[in-house]
């Protein structure tokens, strides 16, 4: 639940998500997801399923079946790390690298931060 039209009626019966609204990325604004799966690989049918045992990794990285619910962002926007659960993204190496890369500077945009690293499935 991300919008206060969300949280109105919180007892109505149904938890499905079908009143749930679309929430909009807001324009100008970078946005940046790292998410975690047990699977070995992004594919992983173990990781597709339990995702970080947490959160399930579709639902990480802003991907949804419904398209008027899938975010946009970029897929070098997105990194998934393997072999790891929701915890393990608060202070592994891996994960700190990743937010340096996407934070370095690029001086071919004029010093934006950019992703270098495509690791989003679709």
């Amino acid at each position: 639940n991300l919008l206060d039209e969300d949280w109105r009626n919180p007892g109505s019966g149904s938890d499905d998500g079908a009143r749930r609204g679309a929430a909009r990325l807001l324009a100008g604004v970078d946005y940046y997801f790292a998410a975690a799966t047990i699977g070995k690989s992004a594919n992983d049918p173990l990781g597709r399923v339990l995702g970080d045992l947490l959160v399930r990794t579709d639902s990480a990285i802003g991907t949804h079946r419904d398209d008027r619910r899938r975010l946009a962002v970029p897929p070098e926007n997105c990194h998934i790390f393997t072999n790891m659960n929701h915890f393990d993204l608060l202070g592994h190496p891996q994960v700190y690298r990743q937010l340096l890369q996407w934070l370095k500077p690029d001086s071919s945009d004029g010093g934006s931060a950019t992703a270098k690293v495509c690791a989003n499935r679709q």
